[in-house]
């Protein structure tokens, strides 16, 4: 019973970044389409989110992102790759860039990366980052875990 519990939780936390990803306000959109590009594909999807603080908040957010709770899964895989980075009203393109090459690097030199960014002012000195990710098939990218 307690992993049903467990399980509920985890969806309701994906429905709530997701539906966060839609509604809220960015200076680089994040649309309907671009998620239903990811989500709309076959297989499973990965959802991640990570924080940092600090001069290199975006770095640690990123880094953050990819160390996600699955460690039987690995990125690598991904064909499709959605990243939303939100940080204070001070966030450089410069960080966002930096940021983007981190997860690029973790995933195939092929896969699409699709990106938006917003501003929150309740961060301070903080950064978010979510990533949605899909193979669009039930290998590879989560291999292990389906084992």
């Amino acid at each position: 019973m307690g992993k049903a519990f467990i399980i509920n939780d985890k969806v309701k936390q994906a429905v709530g970044i997701i539906t966060d990803l839609l509604v809220t306000p960015v200076e680089i959109n994040i649309g309907h389409s671009d998620i239903k590009a990811i989500m709309g594909q076959q297989g499973p999807v990965l959802i991640s989110t990570g924080s940092g603080t600090g001069k290199d908040r975006i770095l640690k957010a990123c880094h953050d992102v990819l160390a996600n709770p699955w460690k039987e899964t690995t990125i690598k895989a991904a064909t499709k790759v959605l990243v939303n980075i939100t940080g204070p009203s001070d966030l450089l393109l410069k960080e966002v860039n930096d940021g983007l090459d981190i997860i690029k690097e973790a995933v195939s030199p092929t896969a699409e990366v699709i990106f938006g960014v917003a501003h929150d002012r309740k961060l301070h000195n903080q950064a978010r980052v979510v990533l949605l990710a899909s193979q669009g098939t039930e290998t590879g990218m989560y291999k292990k875990l389906l084992q």
